[in-house]
Order: structure tokens, then C-alpha cells, then sequence
């Protein structure tokens, strides 16, 4: 199955080949993440994931989230910009972190917290945040992962409520 980036380059391949004269190479590399290197500039920039404290009881399902900041590393980098950039869970929390829209500078990120158990848990969010900074985002997910923001949303769940 493709997703991101593949599928955006396809949907809009005569703006993004335009847009990198004609000369981008995508490659799937192991950590599961795209790399674009454009040939014929002559350039590859490979981003590492960004840092983050992430606290004891959370998984992470993917990341995604790199060290690219919109605001500094600027427009031919926005592949670095999708949907999917991190999912982490708690037993019935997940926090879910992407782009929006993918690939555009005038999006932003936005940041779910929402309870898996809860029926169509993304259109009744636990709670929600948005910015376009990267400082912003890292700051606020690191917060939500501290057990003074999560524990009041866990739920304990016996035979009784199951």
C-alpha cells in the first residue's frame, strides 16, 4: 500500500515535476520513511527524526516527525510535511500528531488526544491543538504525555463497565 508522499507526487505530478524540473527520485528506506533526492540539483537532504521525551506507558505506533521546522528549512522540504507524522498510544488513549494539509506551508499541525474505545473518537476529541510551530507542537506533545494531562481521560476498565 502507498500513502503519502507517492500518492501526492502522483495526484499532482505535472505541479511537483514542474516544481522540481523533472528529476525526483523516490525511495522507501527502511525506517519506513520517503526520501526524496532530486538528481539533477544535485541535492539530498535527509532529516533525523526529531527529539522528544516520550514518557513511560506510551507506544509508539509510528513517527514520522522530523527535525524539519517549516519556518526555517523552508518550501522545497514540505515532503517532510504529511498526515501521519507520529501515533502514540495508552492503553485507551491515542495521541495523533500530522500536517494540515499535507505538503502545503500554509498548513499547520494539528494534535488529537481521543479515546479509542469512544465511538468515531476523531470527530469528538478528547482534546485538540493546532499551531505552526515547531517549538509549539513539541512543547504541547510533550505535556499531554506527562501523567498531570493524560490520567484524568484513562479508563479503568473491569467486567462491570467493560
Amino acid at each position: 500500500r502507498r500513502t503519502g508522499i507517492i500518492d501526492y507526487w502522483e495526484e499532482n505530478r505535472k505541479w511537483t515535476n514542474d516544481w522540481l524540473q523533472n528529476s525526483v527520485l523516490y525511495s522507501y528506506i527502511k525506517n519506513k520513511r520517503y526520501v526524496v533526492s532530486v538528481i539533477e540539483g544535485g541535492f539530498m537532504k535527509y532529516f533525523e527524526l526529531s527529539p522528544i521525551r516520550i514518557t513511560s506507558g506510551w507506544t509508539v505506533k509510528y513517527n514520522n516527525f522530523t527535525e524539519y521546522d517549516p519556518e526555517q528549512d523552508g518550501a522545497q522540504y514540505c515532503y517532510e510535511l504529511n498526515e501521519d507524522l507520529i501515533l502514540l498510544e495508552n492503553q485507551n488513549l491515542i495521541i495523533d500528531l500530522g500536517w494540515y494539509p499535507a505538503m502545503n506551508l500554509k498548513g499547520c499541525y494539528i494534535m488529537y488526544l481521543v479515546d479509542k474505545n469512544r465511538e468515531n473518537p476523531f470527530l469528538v476529541p478528547l482534546d485538540r491543538f493546532q499551531t505552526k510551530s515547531k517549538k509549539e507542537i513539541i512543547s504541547k506533545l510533550e505535556y499531554w504525555m506527562s501523567e498531570g494531562h493524560y490520567q484524568k481521560y484513562i479508563q479503568i476498565y473491569t467486567k462491570d463497565n467493560a
